[in-house]
């Protein structure tokens, strides 16, 4: 991973994904912390103020200043939220099963050169059909997953292009956000996770439209929001979009002060109030992309 990770230094510094091996089961990403060039950054926003506003889009005049690194910080929190809950979530459970006492139905009569002989066994297994309450417990939790993630996805590619390209389409579908991204960031993207694009393609409508039940929609929302691999694709995806926010130059802080305030009588307290203040400030990137990705060109 050290050697990989140094191969993939060079890339990363001029804004490139890095090449990870195929079969490798961890890896060493690399998250550079780009120079910020902030005058540059302010007149590409303030052109960008200029232009004529497009109708469906968001741009700098919909959000205060910083915006972006709050959808960055709110897309954050809701994966951290999904890291939160079970490592396995499915419908069906290996707690519904019930195993048996093993029996042997065949012994190979050869013997292999290391003195075994195959053994064929057979476990019985009953299936238990759990409660209605439980099954409604794992759809709700993998229904919450499945449209937490996707929500995520957005806010993240919102987030990136609020700041790379000072626009984005106000929509809910994640192909057309994930379309609409700089080619650099889509290039990373596909390194880190080869899949990214069709998860997004395949589960563009997930929060757009299959959060809701209605009748037009029927068993295709249900069923894709409670499909495992498919929650799996999307916390997959959120994570590496994650990941290109941080490279984009986006950050944010979460400052909490609590103050508690108790009445005491004698030995004992008669009276307790605590107040948590949760204050989130956002930064958006100035990060000179253009420039940058402009260098790399030149150089070949």
């Amino acid at each position: 991973m050290k050697r990989e990770a140094a191969q993939n230094v060079p890339l990363a510094r001029v804004g490139r994904g890095s090449n990870y091996a195929g079969t490798a089961r961890f890896v060493v990403k690399l998250l550079p912390d780009m120079d910020r060039d902030i005058a540059s950054y302010d007149r590409d926003l303030a052109a960008s103020l200029r232009l004529k506003r497009r109708s469906g889009y968001l741009d700098p005049r919909n959000f205060p200043a910083g915006q972006a690194g709050y959808l960055f910080a709110q897309s954050e929190v809701l994966v951290a939220g999904l890291n939160g809950l079970p490592r396995e979530m499915s419908a069906l459970s290996l707690a519904d099963l019930e195993y048996g006492t093993p029996e042997v139905r065949r012994v190979d009569p050869t013997i292999r050169d290391d003195g075994a002989r195959r053994v064929l066994r057979s476990i019985p297994v009953r299936y238990r059909n759990p409660s209605n309450a439980a099954v409604k417990t794992r759809m709700g939790m993998l229904m919450m997953a499945g449209s937490t993630a996707a929500f995520a996805c957005e806010l993240a590619m919102k987030a990136v292009l609020m700041t790379r390209k000072h626009v984005a389409e106000k929509t809910h579908d994640l192909a057309k956000l994930y379309a609409a991204l700089p080619a650099d960031c889509r290039e990373r993207l596909d390194r880190d996770f080869g899949e990214i694009e069709a998860v997004l393609k395949e589960n563009r409508q997930t929060f757009g439209q299959w959060r809701y039940f209605d009748q037009a929609l029927g068993g295709n929302a249900f069923g894709a929001l409670a499909d495992t691999d498919r929650v799996r694709g999307l916390s997959k995806s959120a994570r590496v979009l994650l990941d290109e926010c941080v490279v984009a130059g986006l950050d944010y802080r979460i400052d909490v002060q609590n103050a508690i305030e108790a009445t005491v009588e004698g030995t004992e307290v008669v009276d307790h109030q605590e107040e948590c203040r949760l204050n989130v400030e956002g930064n958006e990137s100035a990060v000179a992309w253009d420039a940058l990705l402009a260098n790399r060109r030149t150089r070949g």
